[in-house]
């Protein structure tokens, strides 16, 4: 099961007050090839925010509450056995604050009523053909309109997500699936991070290294340091925070994590060389393989003067792939990331190292490329056409970039 999609998909659904749910209207899904998690997907939710008999506000539903054991459905009862596990439980009080608390998440006020008006903007010119064609089926003698009937539609909706999200944190901690204990309040100025506890008796941890403070099971992690005054850094870094309150009888509880990141200058790599749509295996090439793709690469240079730890840095758009620890790039070299391993060097040899292989291949016609850093940062990103250059475009070359000290919007 992906744990965090479970979640986002139950606070989606207490969110919008779905009822048609959860023993009707449920999809669930699990790759074979290549293997992976079984995930819940929304489907059919209609009868929410006051239609079909829903109450029309956040709610959490009955089946899923803290006095059923199990439920009559596949997500109520993997909702009861893994709330047994506070590890997962505190999963889902990262999920609540990030989504429904934290300012800009998903689910808060302005973002929820912001997309809900983005969304009806766009389809609000097919609604009057709709309105037009099939305005009168229902009702001949007082047609319904998009000025009276879709806009009013529109607007209930809107108004019932003016303070939806508090609606549904509320029952959330009485039914003891979100803490009390609150997150820090973070502030950053240049390289320096600080807090604002708004708990009493409490004691912050934080981390630099992307690892979560709070271990497994509910301990203090090895890699947290106990909050002092501030928190100074001297490389850009994501800053993971909790509160840890202790009761006087007994028992502690963590809060939701906060987090925030702090760049400090980014590291002085390029994506010097794109082969983009090779040519054709020929000869022994189609021992390996007959797919041209596979003989996909990219070429990164360090154009700087120091060592570049390339750890954590990944793509994440066009093709996937993060690197490893101990992936260094030293000053003025390059190294390559390929489809294919055996491929590459079937064609090119020794010709560069080769630092890892990529998920998914790059478009023959063209499209984004983006590198970010381990704080998810952006290194470089930009989008190539297949017209930059005929020759690259299956015809054997590789784009390369003409000036490597130009600056990063160049590549476009």
């Amino acid at each position: 099961m992906d744990s965090a999609e479970f979640i986002d998909y139950l606070l989606l659904s207490w969110y919008i007050n779905l009822t048609d749910w959860p023993t009707n209207n449920w999809w669930a899904g699990i790759r074979n090839e290549p293997a992976d998690a079984a995930r819940f997907f929304a489907w059919d939710g209609e009868w929410s925010f006051g239609l079909g008999g829903s109450p029309g506000r956040a709610w959490v539903h009955p089946d899923f509450r803290a006095n059923k054991k199990t439920g009559n459905s596949p997500s109520a009862r993997v909702w009861h056995g893994a709330r047994q596990n506070v590890d997962f439980m505190t999963l889902v009080a990262d999920h609540v604050y990030r989504h429904l608390i934290n300012t800009g998440g998903a689910l808060t006020d302005n973002a929820a009523k912001g997309r809900w008006q983005a969304l009806n903007a766009r389809v609000q010119e097919a609604v009057l053909a709709e309105s037009a064609r099939w305005g009168d089926a229902l009702s001949p003698n007082k047609p319904r309109t998009v000025a009276t009937d879709w806009q009013h539609e529109v607007d209930r909706v809107d108004d019932l997500m003016e303070g939806n999200a508090a609606l549904l944190v509320r029952p959330l901690q009485e039914e003891k699936f979100y803490p009390n204990v609150r997150p820090p309040e973070l502030s950053v100025a240049n390289d320096t991070v600080t807090l604002t506890d708004p708990n009493s008796g409490s004691v912050a941890y934080h981390t630099t290294d992307a690892t979560d403070p709070r271990a497994r099971g509910g301990g203090v992690s090895d890699t947290a340091v106990q909050y002092g005054e501030f928190i100074s850094l001297t490389n850009s870094a994501r800053v993971l925070l909790r509160v840890l309150k202790t009761s006087i009888f007994g028992g502690s509880e963590w809060s939701a994590m906060a987090t925030t990141t702090v760049t400090l200058g980014l590291p002085d790599i390029r994506i010097s060389k794109l082969m983009y749509h090779p040519v054709d295996p020929v000869g022994d090439e189609l021992l390996v393989t007959d797919n041209d793709d596979d003989f996909e690469f990219i070429e990164l240079t360090n154009k700087g003067r120091q060592s570049i730890d390339l750890a954590g840095m990944r793509f994440v758009d066009g093709v996937s792939l993060s690197f490893p620890e101990g992936a260094l790039l030293e000053p003025n070299d390059s190294v390559v990331v390929v489809r294919n391993a055996i491929a590459y060097q079937a064609r090119l040899g020794e010709s560069a190292r080769v630092l890892g292989e990529y998920q998914g291949s790059l478009s023959n016609g063209g499209e984004r490329v983006v590198l970010l850093g381990r704080c998810d940062e952006t290194i470089h990103e930009f989008v190539f056409a297949d017209d930059w250059e005929p020759s690259a475009d299956g015809g054997g070359d590789a784009l390369e970039i003409v000036d490597i000290e130009a600056p990063t919007n160049a590549w476009n």
